[in-house]
């Protein structure tokens, strides 16, 4: 289960500080590469508890409780809390330095690096991109500027089109689903582009139970997305520990 994945996780990366105060022949006093290290297991932990331990939401109004889009709110508030996790340990070069450390500086290519150090086989990731694939290029029908109403549009493209602000559509992991898109190709969106597409989409708004314009349809893909997340967090905390 995921959850059980991010607490497991996030007890590990709170192991990891732990060593480098362990480690540290000034531990009251640690080095500025000790306090890099210890800020971002801190974060880490702190962030990837929180995604496991968090219950879903609750409002003051009762049609949101009873809302069938609720539950997918509090899953989006929990990929958004287990990101955080991975951003405060790529955003520290002295943490990917404990993996061999990488020139990458985009977001995109830093998930890259913690997925490729993460222990995960290429069946399990294989197993990942076959149902997010799925899922993205099921038929759904959706108005979309410049379409004729009632047309059936793969899942991603109604995403693209419709919830992606214009000026990110054609640069980065945005040119990517339009070749996706144009091409009928779904095999270009790995899944280390399909989880940072997650992220951009949560970011900017657009991604929701009615994007999907079903809401099973978005619960499968948001439960997928972070059994990935969690599976990439269990690897990389194991795999920082054991450099420490």
């Amino acid at each position: 289960m995921p959850r059980a994945k991010l607490e497991s996780a996030g007890k590990t990366y709170g192991a990891c500080a732990r060593a480098v105060q362990a480690g540290s022949a000034t531990p009251t006093n640690p080095t500025a590469q000790e306090s890099e290290l210890l800020i971002g297991f801190g974060i880490a932990s702190d962030w990837v508890r929180r995604a496991a331990a968090l219950e879903p939401l609750q409002y003051d109004k009762r049609l949101m409780n009873k809302s069938p889009k609720s539950p997918a709110v509090a899953e989006l508030v929990r990929f958004t809390m287990a990101w955080s996790g991975l951003n405060a340990l790529f955003a520290r070069p002295e943490v990917l330095k404990l993996l061999g450390g990488t020139s990458a500086t985009s977001e995109l290519k830093l998930f890259q690096y913690l997925l490729a150090n993460s222990g995960l086989s290429a069946a399990t990731i294989g197993g990942y991109e076959n149902t997010l694939r799925a899922l993205l290029s099921a038929p759904v029908i959706s108005a979309i500027p410049g379409h004729p109403l009632g047309t059936a549009f793969p899942s991603l493209q109604v995403l693209h089109e419709k919830f992606t602000p214009r000026p990110y559509r054609t640069k980065g992991v945005g040119k990517t689903i339009q070749d996706a898109i144009h091409s009928g190709n779904y095999s270009l969106l790995d899944l280390a582009t399909i989880v940072y597409a997650m992220r951009n989409w949560s970011v900017h708004g657009g991604l929701i139970g009615s994007s999907f314009r079903s809401v099973p349809r978005f619960n499968a893909f948001i439960g997928t997305v972070l059994s990935a997340i969690a599976d990439v967090h269990a690897g990389v905390s194991g795999a920082l520990l054991a450099k420490i």
